[in-house]
Parts: structure tokens; sequence; C-alpha cells
């Protein structure tokens, strides 16, 4: 397997937090081309989209979207 997609994408997803950064694209589209298997570039992906809706301020913890209002 392709250890070295992996390593850069583990580093730009700690360049993300430490400059405060949600781009990801372009790793993404690298991480699609490469030629790893399909599970391991969703794993990669969601990483990716995680760290950057995290980043964003766009990322909702499960439990507040499974959550019932309360009145």
């Amino acid at each position: 397997m392709n250890n070295s997609i992996i390593q850069k994408v583990n580093n730009h997803i700690s360049e993300m937090y430490k400059f405060n950064d949600p781009s990801a694209k372009q790793l993404m589209i690298e991480v699609k081309d490469s030629n790893i298997p399909l599970s391991v570039k969703v794993e990669l992906i969601q990483k990716l989209r995680h760290a950057s809706d995290k980043i964003s301020g766009k990322w909702t913890n499960a439990s507040q979207l499974m959550g019932r209002k309360k009145y």
C-alpha cells in the first residue's frame, strides 16, 4: 500500500489545525487519483472532510442531531 499518501494526509490535517485553515480540496483530489484501495481512499477523504468541518465550524455532534427537542 502507498503509505506516502496516508502520511501526507495526516501531515496536512495537523497543518490544517495548526494554521486554522479548512481547505482540503487539492489533497482530496490527489487521494482520489491515487492507486490505493477504495476503502482506504474513503477513510482518508472522511478524515479530511471531518477535520475541515471541525475547523470551519460546520461539524455537529451526532448526539445533537439525534436528540429530541426538550419543551
